[in-house]
Formats: structure tokens, sequence, C-alpha cells
């Protein structure tokens, strides 16, 4: 979690009575509020383009559910739980160390506002003592080989490095971690803990029973092969155990399918969300790993994939890799394509 940053306060107060007064007070006190929101997807929308927010929320707020309410809480700053009229949306599973509830008066907010305050000046923030590690994206262009060979090999070298390392297979077309470890079990770690996280109980206990440890420092998450279920998975859960991936382990490496356009169920008409695994992968990773082809058709679905990273991920840089190069001025060229198309990205060959 970020530290409070004072100046950007998001505010979503349905059913409390003196909600003016509240505001009014606040921006008096020299306190801004940069976002006024309506429901809880709208609260965590803005923590999300300003981490470090602190979220003012009332208990009667709506659209909330224990993944939406721990994403909220992972990326505010801080969270005050003020109570309203109605019944409470908040999940009662959802605790969380940085929650404050209080009363509804101007004074006691206020007060609860500067100790936040105090806490900031005085110390680099609580979320700072957390540790948190980093997500690695690895990627690939339709057709390229070694995908799954190279998260399995980066989470390897992560860990004999004495990092703890946690390998997540999220290819929802065709995961095969498992079967390249010689893993026989049938049962998905990654469905476990998205089940978890949809029913509000992923926690760092739960999580370890999910992952399948495979050596000192280096632990697996397997996938999902049963194509008939992919549906039961949702970005928001593999968000969330994404989130509690980067409490527990230094390095979490997650292998994912090329296939990030939008799709459905066409069973039960849900939004689909096997594509979105892997779009939400690339927009929380920290740094992505790009394997492709050094052929003209794996240099064109690069240039493809590059456009697709820019969306998903901003001005992240991704790390290309290309695989089965035969030759070193095959690297040059894709360097030179790469560039002329204005992306930015790092490129090696292997």
């Amino acid at each position: 979690m970020p530290s409070p940053d004072r100046s950007r306060i998001v505010w979503c107060t349905p059913g409390v009575a003196n909600e003016r007064a509240l505001a009014e007070s606040v921006r008096a006190a020299g306190w801004s509020i940069s976002r006024e929101c309506i429901d809880a997807a709208d609260v965590l929308a803005a923590v999300s383009v300003e981490p470090g927010s602190i979220a003012v929320v009332a208990t009667a707020v709506q659209r909330v559910d224990a993944v939406l309410w721990g994403g909220l809480c992972a990326r505010a700053g801080s969270v005050v739980v003020i109570p309203g009229l109605g019944e409470s949306g908040i999940p009662h599973a959802s605790h969380h160390p940085h929650r404050t509830p209080i009363n509804a008066e101007p004074e006691t907010l206020l007060q609860v506002l500067r100790d936040m305050g105090s806490l900031t000046d005085e110390s680099s923030g609580l979320s700072n003592a957390a540790p948190c590690g980093s997500v690695i994206a690895v990627w690939g262009t339709s057709g390229a080989p070694g995908r799954t060979t190279m998260a399995i090999a980066l989470s390897e070298a992560y860990a004999k490095r004495g990092l703890r390392t946690v390998m997540v297979d999220a290819d929802t077309y065709s995961p095969s971690i498992a079967t390249s470890l010689a893993i026989t079990e049938q049962a998905s770690g990654v469905l476990l803990a998205c089940k978890h996280a949809e029913q509000g109980s992923l926690d760092e206990t739960s999580m370890e029973r999910a992952l399948r440890s495979l050596k000192p420092d280096l632990d697996v998450l397997t996938g999902l092969d049963d194509p008939i279920r992919w549906a039961e998975l949702r970005s928001h859960a593999f968000t969330h155990v994404l989130d509690t991936c980067r409490v527990m382990a230094d390095v979490t490496v997650v292998d994912i399918h090329s296939c990030v356009e939008s799709t459905s169920d066409p069973v039960t008409g849900m939004r689909g969300e096997r594509n979105g695994i892997a779009r939400a992968t690339l927009a929380t990773a920290d740094h992505i790993v790009l394997v492709s082809r050094p052929d003209p058709v794996g240099v064109t679905r690069l240039v493809r994939s590059l456009a697709i990273v820019g969306e998903v991920t901003g001005d992240r840089r991704p790390h290309v890799l290309v695989n089965r190069v035969h030759r070193s001025s095959e690297v040059r060229e894709i360097r030179h394509v790469v560039a002329r198309t204005g992306f930015s990205a790092d490129v090696a060959g292997v």
C-alpha cells in the first residue's frame, strides 16, 4: 500500500447525513478532495489512477465485494470508513490494517486525517514496512516458441539467487508449466487461489495451500487445463492473487497466453475473462518479457504486440527476447525495425 498523500482524497459517502458538512470541513482544513465517487468501483478506479490517495468511504457504499475491497485497500494510501444509513456493503471478511472506522463527526474525521499526515511526515509511511515483490509477465507473440521455458528458467534463476519466487501458470489456453515440471496432480492452484479471492478469504495461509513447492525458494501456482472451466477465472480475482504474491514472494513470474482480445463465454453469455487474465497481468506487471520469432512473420507480430503493450501498460518498456536466433545480424535488424516503428523496447536474442 502506498503512503497516504494528504493532497489527494477520494470521497464516497452515500447515506451519511452530514456529508456536505464533512466535505466542507475537510476542504476548509486545507485538504484536497480530488474526486467524488458514486460507488466502490468508481473509488477503486480513482485510487488506481492515483495510488496513495486517502479513500473516505461510507459503510453503505454500493457495488463492493471482497475482491474489490481488497484491491481498494491495496492501492489507497489509507481507507477511512464512516457509518452511513442502510446496510453495510463492505465485506466483513475483508478487514485491513489500514482501514480506520470512525463516527460521522467533522472533528473526528479531521483528527484522523491529521494523524495520517503526521505519520507521513515522520516516516516514509506504514506501507513501506511491508514487503512488495516484483511481478514479471512472460508473454509472447502468436507462434513464438519458448515462452514457458523462459518463465521456468527465469523462476529458477531467481530462486538460485536466494529470492523467494512464485511461478504462475496463467495461460488460459494451453497451460504447460505443470507438465514441463512433471507435476501430475490435477488440482489447479490458480483456480483455488482465485476462488479464495472471490470469497474474500485469500491470505498468505490460503495461498500457501494453493502453491506447490518445487525446491527451496521456488513455488508454482499450477494452471487450469480444463477448457470448460476457464470462465470461472475472473481478472479482478486474479489481480488480487498477484497482489498476494507480491507480499509473499520477492519475485512472481507469470506465464500468459498471446491472446489479449476481449472474449465472452458462448455458453453462459457472461463477460469473458479468458483473455482478461492476460490483460490484467500485463497491466499489473512491473516488467514484461515479450518472446518473439526472428522471421518476418514473427517480427510483424512483434510490432503488433508492442502496440498492445503500449495500450495496456502505458510507458513501461518491455524486454523483447528473440528466440531461435541463427545469426547476430537478425537481432540488429529487429532492433532497427522496432526503432523505426517508434516503439521503445529492449531487444536481445538467444
